[in-house]
């Protein structure tokens, strides 16, 4: 069980360092319009936008809550390992620009570090997602995933 450990651990650390891009994207207006119906912003703020907010605009929670799809067509084996994991948390989550509907959005992801944690890892990946033509991201977050062993 030890050399199995061991060579679980030396595959998993072998990730940091590893960067990877996801195919351009686009938020539809339906689309913009379902997260805002099904997070319950539209409740929340049922009166008309304030004069001067762009009506394209993409919440940016919404564009925070696509990372872990895109992350996963960005590359499907990239993260899988044996075992299962958890979501463990976000750090230093911003939204530096906007996104508007029909954008064309890219990610890139870079595993940043791996950490012991009990009988298992945390993973950190940079994330940042870029409107293509941009000068800087629209969203830059640190994304920490728990894996642990299959029980």
């Amino acid at each position: 069980m030890t050399t199995r450990h061991s060579g679980a651990s030396d595959e998993i650390h072998s990730l940091v360092g590893r960067i990877y891009e996801g195919d351009p994207f686009v938020i539809t207006r339906e689309e913009r319009d379902t997260f805002e119906r099904v997070t319950w912003i539209d409740r929340a703020y049922p009166d008309p936008d304030p004069d001067g907010l762009p009506e394209d605009i993409v919440e940016g929670f919404h564009s925070l809550a696509l990372l872990d799809a895109v992350a996963r067509f960005a590359s499907p084996s990239a993260m899988r390992r044996p075992g299962i994991g958890y979501n463990y948390g976000l750090d230093r989550v911003r939204f530096t620009s906007p996104i508007r509907i029909g954008d064309r959005v890219r990610s890139r992801f870079e595993v940043t570090d791996v950490s012991r944690r009990g009988n298992g890892y945390i993973t950190r990946r940079h994330c940042e997602l870029t409107v293509e033509g941009a000068g800087r991201p629209a969203l830059v977050a640190d994304w920490l995933t728990l894996w642990l062993p299959e029980q």
